[in-house]
């Protein structure tokens, strides 16, 4: 079983990166193995050097945007990665997105989610 925890840009450090890292590990724990979304790729590994938190074994679903200076505009685009994520793993049980701009994805929710 599978978890989505989308994220629009994890690429630095700050406090939704802390909340959606320290989101993925408790999902984990909880047995849905965490996939981490966002729109551009990322190093996983910084975040042992960020926070101390390990999230280097999980799956990352990226598209290759490079709109570092646009974040705000990338918050309205996070859910074409979820769906992405939705459809290449078959037993996703939660989606945890922590921005408001998941209108797209409302259709998705009479699938369980």
């Amino acid at each position: 079983m599978y978890s989505i925890v989308a994220h629009h840009y994890w690429g630095r450090p700050g406090g939704g990166e802390l909340v959606v890292s320290s989101a993925a590990i408790a999902l984990d724990r909880a047995g849905l193995s965490p996939i981490l979304v966002s729109l551009s790729r990322f190093n996983q590994r910084d975040y042992i050097d960020w926070y101390g938190i390990d999230i280097t074994s999980y799956p990352q679903v990226a598209l290759n945007l490079k709109l570092n200076m646009f974040a705000l505009y990338m918050r309205l685009f996070i859910w074409y990665p979820i769906i992405k994520a939705i459809n290449r793993y078959s037993d996703v049980r939660i989606v945890f997105i922590d921005s408001p701009t998941y209108k797209p994805m409302v259709n998705w929710l009479g699938r369980g989610y």
